[in-house]
């Protein structure tokens, strides 16, 4: 594992922090595709961390994970204060049926929106995908780093 790596999964924090601070103010079409790059990179963050983890051999008193839940706390907090702020949780989702654009829970028809009202929801689920992609990246970077230091410390013991 090495910094590069950690570069950017840092670099995902703040480009995704700066998406869900940019949709509270403008409307990003094609928004469906970020869901799936925010998800995915958020996933792969996480779980390559992992995996340089489980090959490193380190105990979690080790790696001192209370730095994790710091991290995931740090930089989750702050972004769901920011799906709040721009209208908080609705368990609605934005969704077209036979060209009407409507609000759906668990895949039923719950209302009509207008196109205001859709942009609107898209975007607060845009930011909810932020919270969750950037508190995944968060948690490899920190894992990385903390697997990265334990290494050194093993290396001049």
């Amino acid at each position: 594992m090495n910094g590069y790596a950690d570069r950017l999964r840092a670099g995902g924090v703040v480009a995704i922090a700066m998406v869900e601070l940019t949709s509270l103010f403008v409307f990003i079409p094609g928004s469906g595709m970020l869901f799936a790059a925010i998800g995915v990179g958020g996933l792969a963050s996480l779980l390559s961390a992992m995996w340089a983890w489980a090959g490193s051999g380190f105990t979690r008193a080790e790696l001192r994970l209370d730095r994790l839940w710091f991290a995931v706390v740090g930089v989750g907090a702050p972004l769901f204060a920011l799906v709040l702020a721009g209208g908080g949780l609705t368990g609605e989702n934005p969704d077209i049926r036979d060209g009407v654009k409507v609000a759906t829970v668990h895949g039923e028809v719950v209302r009509r929106l207008t196109d205001a009202q859709y942009d609107a929801l898209q975007m607060q689920s845009l930011r909810m995908a932020c919270v969750v992609g950037t508190t995944l990246i968060a948690g490899g970077l920190v894992l990385s780093i903390s697997v990265r230091r334990a290494g050194a410390t093993a290396a001049r013991a």
